[in-house]
């Protein structure tokens, strides 16, 4: 069947029924209608929010703290060695390049791999 075909498929079943593709005899995708996501939430502040787009001015409200979590992160994932407590200073300063660089994914991963930490791990 083709992708075309079998997204024909999946929206002409009944609410609740499966469309399945089988390769070999096993079932390579299934898809179910379920019940409605909730996309509401709160944070660990308690301030709530309803759904994705509240999630991400509150975000945006964080930003300092996202981009140091995220620089931890990178860290962690590009050395295979977690950021200890001593790495705070050298984790600020990664966030603090970054923001001066234009706050994005891009100019954060440049200040990540540049940073004596990442080179010395």
């Amino acid at each position: 069947m083709s992708l075309g075909g079998f997204r024909e498929n999946y929206r002409s079943n009944e609410k609740g029924a499966n469309a399945k593709r089988k390769l070999h005899g096993q079932n390579i995708w299934q898809y179910k209608e379920g019940l409605p996501v909730d996309a509401s939430g709160e944070l660990a502040d308690g301030r709530k929010f309803q759904g994705i787009i509240e999630f991400k001015k509150l975000l945006l409200d964080q930003q300092d703290q996202v981009m140091r979590a995220l620089a931890g992160s990178l860290l962690t994932y590009g050395t295979g060695a977690g950021v200890q407590f001593a790495d705070r200073d050298a984790v600020e300063a990664i966030a603090k390049q970054a923001k001066a660089d234009g706050a994005g994914l891009r100019s954060l991963v440049h200040a990540v791999v540049q940073s004596p930490l990442f080179l010395s791990k």
